[in-house]
Order: C-alpha cells, then sequence, then structure tokens
C-alpha cells in the first residue's frame, strides 16, 4: 500500500469537514493542529493548550528543544526566507536525524526555491518513511507539485485525490482554488476517463467562489475538459462567462508569454525514455501568495490558450494548437487527436507529427 493510499484512509475522517452539507459545522481546531505540519511531540500537553496558537509554545522535553526551535523558525520563515528554512530543515536533521519531520521542511524550501525535483526526492523520502507527514494540507499540496514538476505525474494526481477534498481547510483561498485547478488538468492526463473527475473538481471551485486572478484558469480549464468531452456548445457557454472577447485575447497571450521556455524532458529511471514532466507560473491573483504558482502538464498552457483565443482570434487559436502539437503533451498525452481536429476546424494547415508526437 502506498504512503498516499495510507494518509487517505488516515485522514478519511476529515473529508466530511469538506462537504457542501457539513459547511455549518465548526472544524475540532485542536484536531486541525495536530495535523499540521508540527511535530505532535512539540507541543505541550493538550490540558495546557486550549487555543491552537499554544500549541507552539516550547516542548516540555528538554531534548526536544533545539529540534522543535529550529522547525518552528524554519517554518516562519518559509514563505518570506525560503533559504533560511532550508538552512533550519538541514539544523534539525541533524539533531534527530531518523525523524521526517526536517526532510518535509527541506522537501518544500527547496520547492519555494524553485528546485523541484530534489525537492521532490526529500518529500518523497519523508512521506516513504512516515505517511503521517502528509496530513497537513499545505506539504500535501506541495509535494502533488513537486512531483508533477518533476515529472511523476501519476503520483502527482494520487496526492491531489487525497488533497482535493480537504482543500476547504486551508487558510488562504487562493490556494484553495490552485488545488481544484491543478488537479483538473492532472486528471485530464488521464484521457476520457479523467474528464468527468476534471470537471467535478472545477465545478466544486465554482461553488466555493472563483478568485478574480484565477478564474480565467478556472474557466478555460472547464471548457476544455467539456470541449475534450465532446460537449462543445456546453464549453462556448462557459466561455460566455467571461464577458469581455479582448480581454481573453489578452489572457491568451499572456499565457502563451508564461510557456514559451519548453519544459525540461526528465528520464522516469535511468536508462528509461523521457517522461511528460509539468511546468508553473506565477499566480496572478491580486494580493495572493507570491510564492504560489498554478501547475499545469506541459503543453496544456497551449490549449487552454487556444480554449480563449477561439472566441476572439481564430488565427490565434490555431497558432497555440500547432504550439500544443509540438509539446510534450502530444508527445505523450492523451489528447493529440482532439488538438487536430480542432485545428483542423480552424482551416489551419497541420504541421505533420507522426503519432510518438516529434515533427516529421
Amino acid at each position: 500500500m502506498s504512503p498516499l493510499v495510507r494518509i487517505g484512509l488516515a485522514i478519511a475522517g476529515l473529508n466530511a469537514l469538506c462537504l457542501p452539507d457539513a459547511a455549518a459545522t465548526v472544524p475540532d481546531l485542536d484536531a486541525l493542529a495536530s495535523s499540521s505540519a508540527r511535530p505532535a511531540d512539540c507541543a505541550p500537553p493538550r490540558e495546557q493548550a486550549p487555543r491552537v496558537r499554544a500549541l507552539w509554545d516550547r516542548p516540555r522535553r528538554a531534548e526536544l528543544n533545539l529540534f522543535c526551535s529550529e522547525l518552528a523558525r524554519g517554518y516562519a520563515e518559509l514563505r518570506t526566507n525560503p533559504t533560511a528554512a532550508l538552512a533550519s530543515a538541514e539544523r534539525a536533521g541533524t539533531k534527530m536525524p531518523t525523524r521526517a519531520e526536517p526532510q518535509v521542511l527541506k522537501g518544500r524550501a527547496l520547492l519555494a526555491l524553485e528546485r523541484p525535483d530534489a525537492a521532490y526526492a526529500a518529500l518523497h523520502a519523508a512521506f516513504g518513511a512516515q505517511p503521517q507527514a502528509l496530513q497537513a494540507s499545505e506539504a500535501l499540496h506541495d509535494y502533488a507539485v513537486a512531483a508533477a514538476l518533476a515529472g511523476d505525474l501519476n503520483e502527482s494526481r494520487q496526492a491531489f485525490r487525497v488533497l482535493v477534498p480537504r482543500a476547504s481547510l486551508f487558510d488562504e483561498t487562493v490556494r484553495e482554488q490552485l488545488v481544484y485547478i491543478e488537479a483538473s488538468n492532472l486528471a485530464m492526463t488521464r484521457g476520457e476517463s479523467g474528464l468527468n473527475e476534471a470537471i467535478g473538481f472545477l465545478s466544486q471551485a465554482q461553488r466555493r467562489g472563483l478568485v478574480p486572478g484565477l478564474r480565467v484558469f478556472a474557466v478555460a480549464s472547464l471548457a476544455l475538459a467539456l470541449d475534450r468531452q465532446g460537449r462543445a456548445e456546453q464549453a462556448r457557454g462557459v466561455l460566455s462567462e467571461l464577458e469581455d472577447a479582448s480581454v481573453v485575447h489578452e489572457l491568451a497571450e499572456a499565457l502563451e508569454q508564461a510557456d514559451e521556455a519548453p519544459a525540461p524532458e526528465r528520464p522516469a529511471n535511468a536508462g528509461s525514455p523521457v517522461r511528460w514532466s509539468a511546468r508553473s507560473v506565477p499566480t496572478p491573483s491580486p494580493g495572493g501568495n507570491p510564492a504560489l504558482r498554478l501547475v499545469f502538464p506541459d503543453g496544456e498552457l497551449y490549449a487552454l490558450s487556444a480554449v480563449l483565443a477561439e472566441r476572439a482570434d481564430r488565427e490565434l487559436a490555431a497558432e497555440r494548437w500547432q504550439s500544443y502539437l509540438k509539446s510534450q503533451a502530444c508527445r505523450f498525452g492523451p489528447w493529440a487527436e482532439h488538438a487536430r481536429r480542432k485545428l483542423a476546424r480552424s482551416g489551419a494547415r497541420n504541421t505533420p507529427v507522426g503519432r510518438s508526437g516529434d515533427a516529421k
């Protein structure tokens, strides 16, 4: 049983808090605090800590003092100074080298420093040794993102499946919306079998209220999923929610600019063929966490921008579908034929692409 499956069973009780019918339920703050990134033995006895903030008080056991202090310092610095957070993780690891918590902090700091391969290695090792390290929702999100950026889309999809039911527990609405959008685009990499799941994730995002800066990504993702499912009329109806066609055109260009550099081709294992990886773009949400970035499987941004551009500029849309057919999404993904049909309907001439996605 994989670490993600075990942690999914361990947190099943928390999932009920995320259901719409449970919106009026007040979460158990002690339970949420105990599932945070901070180890339970870094907290004083519960009877001395009626409030969640008290759980960061100095631990009773002196031998844990330095270990817990380094972790606390690292998490306090993670968002604003990930380099310092990484140093704290290293120091905590020297105090208790068999514990997984320093590896979790290390992996999250490395991800913030845009070193996804090293981040995934650290987080994967920590979660394999101690699956309960996945209980903190932000850590699980970073794990899912690191897995995608490192090229392990299957592991990323599994992590997002565990994470989505808990997304409403995030303190930040921006991160909650990122989870729905990213999970939906990862689900679509499974092909037709992932479309209902993707549409469900995006529908939940709409029910929760879309963040203005992320709304276009959510709407475009939903339209793309519906179009790939053969529901073109519904896809056009979804896009009609974006009132100003000129704004759609501008956003399509912005998406393309964010996706100019080719994603690195990553080996699945030593001596194995390359595999599909992901890329990230800055979160465009006003007032959002600058450290948060949207993650998409490579090439999918071309498809999103093509869907957006179809309303305003068919020539631009054709260019985006051409770019999609030259990306990893065509080479490794299930939607090349859909993209060819869309390109043909645009009236543009298709660039010959072999079954592997390599240009002839």
